[in-house]
């Protein structure tokens, strides 16, 4: 954040200090890298959704642990002044649940590495995007300055055209011309004009930034490869270690981890629970505790839980085939 802060100062001083009619910044790749990655929306959301998987893992791994709970009260009834206060506090810990909550946790922790794949993947598509929109870019500028060049060879032709015309020297035809041509670069420049604003605006798009820059141009750059020749590492290792391919098989997991967590649920649950405190008029001095097992087992709940365990054999039926059509 402290990197992406003093390159957007940087670019703010630009813009007051260089003139109205200049333009006032000049991007590289490098900087429009740098400002996609923050600016981005596509990516912003991708880091969101790995904040919140995050977070669901703390969330999921605290049903493991020991809850605790305080509480008080305040009871009057009918037919008596008498006011009654209570305070208490409780504690529980799971003690089985058939596994359902540790597979909970685990389903959250790959769902994290799921999120993380997608920022990837995510980031894949707009380097890819960025990059046709800053060649495109580089083009439009390009053709802008070549058709500037041509209008003002034509103006100059048809300049000399028209002195040899009024001295007698040159026929009409030549003169209209010379003219004609003038027009057509005029037409060009100004073609070529739009283009490079269109190109502009997908980029700008593309980095994240929809208004405050207008009049800026890139650097021109070598983007020449280097002759130089490093090992490359064998095909199918690449191809098994594909963003798109680890994350089928993240959902794989995730599918199995559902079917396992449907067919655990008609397994009961035990529950260790403690609670003491005092309660009376106040000052408040009976004291009292309590500590016990809960169970729980589910016998019918119209027919649900099937219901459950047939969905998830479905779903990974699914995610095998999207992984097998991956490989």
């Amino acid at each position: 954040m402290k990197k992406f802060c003093a390159l957007s100062l940087q670019i703010l001083l630009v813009y007051i200090v260089v003139a109205e009619d200049e333009p006032r910044v000049q991007f590289d790749w490098n900087a429009c890298v740098e400002l996609a990655i923050y600016n981005n929306r596509d990516l912003k959301a991708a880091r969101f959704d790995i904040a919140a998987s995050e977070e669901n893992v703390i969330s999921a791994r605290s049903g493991l642990l020991p809850q605790a709970k305080l509480s008080g009260s305040v009871r009057r009834s009918d037919g008596t002044d008498e006011e009654r206060y209570g305070a208490s506090i409780s504690a529980s810990q799971l003690i089985y649940d058939g596994g359902r909550t540790w597979d909970e946790w685990q389903k959250r922790k790959i769902e994290a590495a799921t999120s993380s794949t997608d920022y990837q993947i995510e980031s894949a598509n707009v380097r890819y995007k960025l990059r046709m929109a800053y060649v495109n870019l580089l083009k439009a500028q390009k053709m802008a300055d070549i058709w500037q060049t041509i209008l003002k060879r034509r103006k100059e032709s048809r300049r000399l055209v028209n002195l040899r015309y009024q001295a007698g020297r040159e026929h009409r035809g030549a003169l209209l011309t010379a003219e004609a041509r003038e027009m057509e670069a005029e037409v060009e420049v100004q073609q070529a004009a739009r283009s490079m604003e269109l190109a502009k605006s997908e980029l700008l798009n593309i980095i994240g930034i929809v208004s405050g820059i207008k009049n800026f141009s890139l650097k021109n750059e070598d983007f020449s490869l280097s002759a130089e020749k490093t090992a490359e590492p064998p095909f199918a290792d690449i191809a098994t270690q594909t963003p798109s391919l680890r994350k089928q098989y993240d959902l794989k997991k995730i599918a199995e981890i559902n079917l396992q967590q449907a067919k655990r649920s008609r397994l009961p649950s035990v529950q260790l629970s403690a609670e003491t405190g005092i309660s009376g008029v106040w000052p408040p001095e009976e004291e009292s505790w309590s500590v016990g097992i809960g169970l729980s087992l589910p016998i019918f709940e119209g027919w649900k839980k099937t219901a459950d365990i047939r969905s998830a054999e479905a779903e990974l039926t699914a995610t095998v085939e999207r992984y097998q059509r991956e490989l």
